[in-house]
């Protein structure tokens, strides 16, 4: 927090105080008792555990609560917002706006500063202030999507919510914040606008923009809309063939690019680890399988031949790439996490022709043997 914010938030919390302190003082007490904003901090005797401290703790009596709010006290200021908000809402509207545009989120746990900002944000919900305010808020970062309304949500100019996102200005997303984007806005159905968004947030790394983006190419890949694929490229382009990338480019079902990942498949020194698959070998052996499974043998086969498998390393690569067509990232121990695209090795039976002269190979022969079945089985 600035300094010049802190003082303006103190101004406003001074306000606020001294229309408390000019209403019915027996009024004053009674809701007083009743709020439950914390004011204060202890330590538990026994645990040395900080706990949080009540008004009706902080005040036992009113003139304790009079007193300390004459001499402003800290516990007091704290108070007096969200007192106000609960005795008279019209007067502490305009007072929520004043403080609500001052950039209160940088101050420090546990000052004064940091106490009161919670304070004047404690009773917003129970506030009729301008949806307005809101948008303004949250396009400038500091009010999270959760706490607009739909409507609000849907009133939000949208170039100017576009430029958020694209600048990454937003708050970090909540769970479901970019579904529920595309789902609220009516210009997101639109394929043309939809399309234009995602190839902007295609070029940029904020983190709207990343939750954002999987949701709008979902919309442009069921409609085979070009701009999909565009975005997919630029996406990748920008990204390299991480896996978020190759998802993408395969839903865009984009042969050149798959064509050249897979290209860039060769066998490198590895140590023999039969159970998690290499990352840096997945993207251009998930390429390989998107280019159509159903002849994945026939492209792979290169990597099983003999003088191919004699060493670890290539064993490893062969392996990998087993690992990939049976949909598994790791299977060891217990553990197995999967690639999220299914078997692919059933999609072509020749992969049997592949697998039968490695079933007693002192490293692949285990995977060969199912590989063989599987193909089998598919037939």
């Amino acid at each position: 927090m600035s300094r010049a914010d802190a003082e303006a938030l103190y101004a406003i919390v001074e306000r606020a105080c001294v229309a408390i302190a000019a209403r019915d003082p027996a009024e004053v007490w009674a809701a007083l008792k009743k709020l439950d904003v914390p004011v204060d901090t202890a330590f538990e005797a026994n645990s040395g555990a900080e706990r949080w401290v009540l008004p009706k703790e902080a005040f036992p009596k009113r003139t304790d609560f009079e007193r300390e709010l004459r001499q402003r006290s800290a516990r007091a200021r704290v108070a007096a917002f969200p007192l106000l908000a609960d005795l008279d809402p019209s007067a502490a509207v305009p007072l929520f706006v004043e403080a609500a545009r001052l950039d209160l989120t940088n101050s420090i746990v546990g000052t004064l500063e940091a106490e009161l900002s919670r304070s004047v944000w404690a009773r917003w919900k129970a506030l009729d202030v301008p949806p307005s305010l809101f948008a303004e808020l949250f396009l400038a970062g500091r009010f999270s999507m959760e706490a607009l309304s739909d409507a609000q949500l849907a009133a939000i100019p949208f170039d100017a919510l576009a430029d958020a996102i694209v600048g990454d200005n937003l708050p970090y997303p909540g769970h479901e914040d970019a579904q529920r984007l595309v789902r609220v806005r009516p210009e997101l159905a639109n394929l043309e606008r939809a399309g234009a968004l995602a190839e902007r947030l295609a070029e940029v790394d904020g983190n709207f923009a990343r939750e954002l983006l999987p949701w709008l190419l979902e919309v442009l890949f069921r409609a085979k809309h070009p701009s999909g694929e565009r975005a997919a490229l630029k996406f990748a382009e920008r990204e390299g063939p991480t896996p978020q990338a190759v998802a993408f480019v395969i839903a865009a079902r984009h042969v050149p690019t798959l064509e050249r990942w897979f290209g860039t498949l060769q066998c490198r020194r590895l140590k023999w680890d039969p159970h998690h698959l290499d990352l840096e070998y997945a993207p251009a052996i998930r390429a390989g399988y998107a280019l159509d499974p159903a002849s994945a043998s026939v492209r792979f086969r290169p990597f099983f031949e003999s003088k191919a498998v004699r060493s670890d390393a290539g064993a490893k690569l062969a392996h990998d790439i087993w690992l990939v067509g049976q949909g598994t990232l790791v299977d060891h121990r217990g553990t197995r996490l999967v690639t999220g695209s299914g078997d692919l090795l059933s999609a072509d039976p020749r992969w049997a022709e592949i697998a039968r002269p490695l079933a007693k190979h002192r490293r692949l022969g285990p995977m060969a043997r199912r590989v063989s079945r599987r193909a089998a089985a598919s037939r």
